[in-house]
């Protein structure tokens, strides 16, 4: 009977939430991921609900703690890949808490009370080559994909007004449709070195990419009372980041005895290399009354969107070859300037009658972040000579501050810029590892819940904020949202010295 050597993958993680909605004369929010989706990496780590800190030593290692490449006892090659994943995210309630609401002077039907995104994904999220120097003395080269996002909200709103005879008075009709992308890629070099049969050290140094794209089309419609000519006012717009960043992660795996085993990992902060950032924004406004006007934004510069700083510790205590258990424990930082937007901003305007008027101003903000802390158990089961059934549990706990009743909206909404909200999830993962001649291979499957809040328009006042700027800052409130994730996931590792040893043996056979 094979021994099992004890592989990680993927770390469990955080899934990001995002939505958008038109708020009227020219300003709009959307809520998009500080982190993104996680997306499971590795075999048994991603199986066991991304616990691999203390006796890892799969293809997630070089991300989640590289004293685990030195493990590895031939040289090996890893492709994990998420085959299907399903995400949905909603926020019920976004647009009204009801199909009709009252003011005390007139009521108000709503056609669509909330917003939500389906979206099915298929991609590969880690190849990772491990080779093997000596015992104990690995070298490895990675590509990671963590995190990946994808959502698309469509929203098609009328909201109309009644008196209390019945009379319809106004009508507005928002059309909505929101698109975000978003990305993190970790091209990874690592060493690990074996001390003994108990003490391994690692490093990785990390060339992290991270890319968002964020569509928004609005199209908003007043109809008056008993007349056809309408308000009308169209806003796209458009935010396009991407940044380029260092870091270092470095680990520890000490062996305590023959089955108990800790360890530890740091991820130092990054250091910015480049990044790009860029804003742009149209609206056009027509009114009843034949006034028009047309205004531009324009944002162009560097973004720094770099990893966090993290710490992490876990413990893994194993039964022979019969069964294992593990915790992991991470803990991320906040950084001053590690996600920051310095920028030249320009806006013009032109209203009909008027002399058109522009301005050029720079901007140098902070887009925050709070620590948090995340945890992570799993379990493995031998069932077979080469069968292991694995199952975890698993918190990620968004870096982004909760949304609030104080919250300066007023703020983000005077700079146009998209609004970002917080979600916290909670999942498990379930997996099955077998291993057939050179093969390692794992399947499994990942299920998320998440909830947190967002930021809606006051339905009531919507049709007094159609041309009033100061009113929209100020008639936003909290509500809840949510998401929903299953990810199916399988994972393939080649172990090149059975490989040649299956191949040489028939050959030598025949």
């Amino acid at each position: 009977m094979r021994k099992q050597t004890y592989p990680r993958a993927g770390g469990a993680s955080f899934w990001g939430f995002c939505v958008g909605a038109a708020l009227g004369a020219g300003l709009l929010g959307a809520a998009t991921p500080a982190a993104g989706q996680a997306i499971p990496f590795g075999g048994r780590t991603a199986a066991m609900g991304g616990t691999g800190i203390a006796h890892g030593d799969d293809s997630a290692m070089p991300v989640l703690n590289p004293a685990g490449v030195a493990l590895v006892s031939s040289t090996t090659l890893s492709l994990s890949a998420s085959l299907y994943a399903f995400h949905h995210v909603d926020v019920p309630h976004f647009n009204a808490d009801a199909d009709t609401l009252s003011n005390g002077f007139q009521s108000i039907e709503v056609s669509q009370q909330g917003v939500a995104s389906n979206t099915v994904e298929t991609l590969p999220s880690s190849l990772a080559y491990m080779l093997h120097l000596s015992p104990g003395n690995v070298f490895a080269a990675s590509v990671t994909i963590p995190r990946s996002t994808t959502r698309r909200f469509v929203q098609n709103l009328d909201l109309a007004s009644k008196d209390p005879t019945g009379q319809t008075g106004f009508v507005v009709r928002d059309q909505l449709t929101f698109v975000e992308n978003y990305g993190q890629f970790v091209l990874g070099l690592s060493y690990a070195h074996g001390f003994g049969d108990r003490l391994r050290l690692g490093a990785t140094l990390g060339t992290v990419y991270t890319s968002s794209l964020v569509t928004t089309q609005a199209d908003r419609r007043q109809f008056p009372a008993n007349a056809s000519e309408f308000d009308h006012i169209v806003d796209n717009l458009t935010r396009d980041s991407s940044s380029l960043d260092l870091t270092g992660i470095f680990g520890i795996q000490y062996d305590l005895t023959d089955r108990f085993s800790v360890g530890g990992v740091v991820h130092s902060p990054a250091l910015h290399v480049k990044g790009r950032w860029e804003f742009n924004q149209d609206n056009d406004r027509v009114e009843t009354a034949g006034t028009s006007s047309a205004s531009k934004v324009r944002e162009f510069g560097d973004s720094i969107d770099a990893p966090p700083m993290k710490l992490g510790a876990g413990a893994h205590y194993r039964h022979g070859d019969c069964w294992a258990v593990a915790l992991d424990v991470t803990a991320s930082l906040a950084i001053k300037n590690d996600r920051r937007i310095k920028a030249t901003r320009t806006e013009s305007s032109v209203t009909a009658g008027s002399n058109p008027t522009a301005s050029t101003t720079s901007i140098d903000r902070e887009r925050q972040r709070v620590n948090r802390v995340n945890a992570s158990v799993g379990g493995e089961l031998r069932v077979g000579d080469e069968q292991w059934i694995r199952a975890g549990l698993f918190t990620d706990l968004s870096l982004d501050p909760a949304v609030g009743d104080n919250t300066d909206f007023a703020k983000q909404l005077d700079r146009a810029e998209v609004l970002t909200f917080p979600f916290n999830r909670y999942g498990g993962t379930v997996g099955l590892g077998t291993i057939t001649g050179p093969v390692d291979s794992t399947v499994g499957l990942a299920v998320a819940y998440g909830s947190g809040d967002t930021v809606r328009l006051d339905p009531l006042r919507r049709r007094a904020m159609m041309g009033d700027v100061e009113l929209q800052r100020t008639s936003l409130e909290k509500t809840s949202a949510r998401l929903f994730d299953v990810m199916f996931f399988v994972t393939g590792t080649v172990d090149f010295k059975k490989a040649a040893g299956g191949v040489g043996g028939k050959l030598g056979g025949s």
